[in-house]
């Protein structure tokens, strides 16, 4: 029982230790969606690619988290 609380603690301090940027950022490896309604609005994704952010058309509704208002927010959120 004492190991797996030692583990357990283990698991919890790497966990809370380990930079996010070393995670990695899930949302900046999806492919855009451009939605499914008709509006056109100039977005932002990021390319894992190419390793930068690019402008997409954003439809105005559903898509995914891989969609940015501004070149800026995607290169903070994507580095």
């Amino acid at each position: 029982m004492e190991s797996h609380i030692k583990l357990l603690c283990f698991f919890f301090i790497i966990f809370i230790l380990v930079p996010h940027d070393v995670q990695g950022n899930t949302v900046c490896q999806l492919k855009p969606e451009q939605g499914i309604c008709r509006a056109a609005i100039q977005r932002y994704y990021y390319n894992a690619k190419r390793a930068k952010c690019l402008k997409f058309t954003y439809s105005g509704c559903r898509g995914n988290g891989n969609n940015f208002k501004t070149l800026a927010l995607c290169q903070m959120t994507c580095p």
